[in-house]
């Protein structure tokens, strides 16, 4: 807007107030979309916190798969971290902590359970790559239980692996088909 006289001048003033409430209704309507943003980050946190409630799924399989080594797995939403208690001590240990066997068992036994959570005790389409690609042979068999109970409870898995003893192993312990895959020219 040029300013050539008080009638500009005016304009302008009106186009600035104009402009002001636009940006005011604009903060307030921020304001009110993060507060809902908030509500909802909580609800999910809640639910989060309810996955891992006292003898969830996650720490039920986690326990078994370690040979009782972990005994519970939680959530703290407020540091937004998962936890998990060894059977030997009392104090939560950060799951980055973990050696990375035991975070890649952890992350499956989260992955199985928040899809048993989610499919409310119907069966489920599980797919993974190489999630037991760190374990040493015997955590590898109570890896292997743990798929079998799946199958057994009629999920359908497809595993992907690179790993010969896994190519190997799996058949020994269930009913399996070994689809190899050619490379790619």
């Amino acid at each position: 807007i040029e300013i050539k006289n008080l009638e500009s001048l005016e304009k302008l003033v009106r186009w600035l107030n104009q402009y002001v409430e636009q940006i005011e209704n604009d903060a307030e309507l921020s304001k009110k979309a993060l507060e809902i943003f908030r509500e909802l980050r909580s609800k999910e946190e809640a639910k989060s916190e309810e996955l891992f409630g006292k003898d969830n799924q996650a720490s039920t399989i986690f326990r078994k798969i370690t040979d009782g080594m972990f005994e519970e797995v939680n959530y703290d939403s407020s540091a937004r971290e998962i936890l998990v208690k060894r059977s030997h001590g009392k104090i939560l240990q950060k799951a980055s902590e973990l050696s990375r066997s035991e975070w890649t068992q952890l992350y499956t036994t989260i992955r199985v359970a928040l899809g048993e959570k989610l499919l409310k005790g119907e069966k489920g389409f599980f797919i993974v790559e190489e999630p037991f690609i760190h374990s040493d042979s015997e955590r590898l068999l109570k890896e292997f239980d743990m798929l079998k109970n799946l199958s057994e409870r009629g999920w359908q898995t497809i595993y992907f692996t690179a790993k010969d003893e896994i190519k190997e192993g799996l058949p020994k312990q269930m009913d399996v088909d070994i689809i190899e895959l050619k490379r790619l020219p």
